[in-house]
């Protein structure tokens, strides 16, 4: 008989790439509970929404009187919140339950350790997610940073998105984790789509319209690349104000345009077509030098010639692979010259390079060290 792992996150399923990858890989041997703010796209996993286990009404009044009292995040239990934990979790009768919202933690180690075995699947290193706003730092990164020194020795196992975050971890809390990067599944059938006559380079960029990683900055280099360069953006606009701010800043520019996003399953297929795979992102917080995102495995995997700054997870994949080129610093200009450096016949044999890694920097090849973790704890 399978045993049973719930899944809790407090984001959509239908769409969140690291839970649909984790639910992939563990179906074939046990059987998925999810609970999230969205059900996951097999409809054939059990579902329950995150409002069964936020809290109720009375927690918030209390959290929020307790901050302005304080002037700190109450870090125990909530009792009504941690009596919704428990009717569910008793109800599901897990035999494991990772979690991805570390604000989950509090809750699910409360619980006997020979109920289930506890798995946090950490998105990125909470402390410092904003710590570029002091303000920030001083009331939610201490927090997490508390949060993490409660719950982190109770965790059966801790899973991070990169090296830089586990040795973090290790560093701060002496947990040790495994890494479970953002791969991507691997494509088997796609083929790099080598650009041998076109005079116009394609560059696309793809995510969430977010201020803090600085947009306008790739915008700027594709500008003073001149028309022999065309950068697509498709991004998600979940800060409207600044996703009409980008509309409006780059109105006049031929060579610029936005796009409608496609369904999460279709990035890579539609990206396949494009030359360059474009990521700048500015240094300004902890979890932004080392970022490792999605986006460059999506690139990978729709063996597209990679342009990237400097972060050092990024750095170290493209160079070890040579999977295309890292920008000097994180400027537009640092950019343009970067890309400067490309011809077609450069490109094409980068995208062969990417084509050749595809598998390796796949997601397949970390299912096995999550299904092998799950069975030694």
């Amino acid at each position: 008989m399978k045993k049973t792992i719930l899944v809790i996150a407090s984001a959509p399923l239908h769409n969140g790439p690291r839970m649909i990858r984790e639910i992939e890989a563990l179906k074939p041997f046990y059987n998925i509970v999810a609970i999230g703010a969205t059900p996951p796209p097999d409809a054939s996993i059990k579902y329950y929404a995150v409002k069964t286990i936020d809290k109720p009404f009375p927690d918030k009044v209390f959290t929020k009187v307790y901050q302005i009292f304080t002037g700190k995040r109450y870090l125990l239990p909530l009792w009504l919140t941690k009596r919704r934990f428990q009717k569910l979790l008793y109800l599901i009768k897990p035999d494991f339950v990772i979690a991805h919202d570390p604000t989950h933690l509090p809750y699910l180690v409360d619980f006997p350790k020979t109920l289930f075995k506890l798995i946090y699947n950490a998105h990125e290193y909470h402390p410092l997610e904003f710590d570029e706003n002091t303000k920030w730092l001083n009331f939610w990164g201490k927090y997490y940073y508390q949060l993490y020194k409660n719950t982190l020795p109770k965790v059966n196992l801790l899973i991070n998105v990169c090296e830089s975050i586990a040795i973090k971890c290790k560093e701060e809390f002496n947990k040790s984790s495994i890494v479970i990067p953002n791969a991507a599944v691997y494509y088997p059938d796609l083929n790099p789509v080598l650009n041998n006559y076109a005079s116009l380079i394609r560059l696309i960029h793809h995510g969430i319209a977010n201020k803090t990683r600085k947009i306008e900055l790739m915008i700027d280099a594709v500008k003073m690349l001149g028309n022999s360069f065309h950068l697509d953006l498709m991004l998600v606009p979940v800060d409207p104000l600044y996703y009409e701010e980008l509309q409006v800043y780059s109105r006049n520019l031929s060579n610029i345009r936005f796009i409608k996003p496609v369904a999460y399953n279709q990035i890579v297929p539609f990206i396949n077509t494009y030359d360059i795979g474009l990521y700048n992102l500015p240094p300004v917080s902890f979890n932004n030098r080392i970022a490792l995102p999605n986006k460059f495995y999506e690139f990978i995997q729709a063996r597209l010639c990679l342009v990237v700054s400097p972060s050092v997870e990024m750095k170290k994949i493209v160079e070890e692979h040579d999977l295309g080129l890292v920008s000097d610093d994180y400027t537009a200009e640092s950019l343009v010259e970067t890309i400067k450096r490309l011809d077609l016949t450069a490109i094409n044999r980068y995208k062969q390079n990417v084509h050749k890694a595809a598998y390796c920097l796949s997601a397949q090849q970390y299912q096995n060290r999550l299904v092998d973790a799950l069975k030694e704890i």
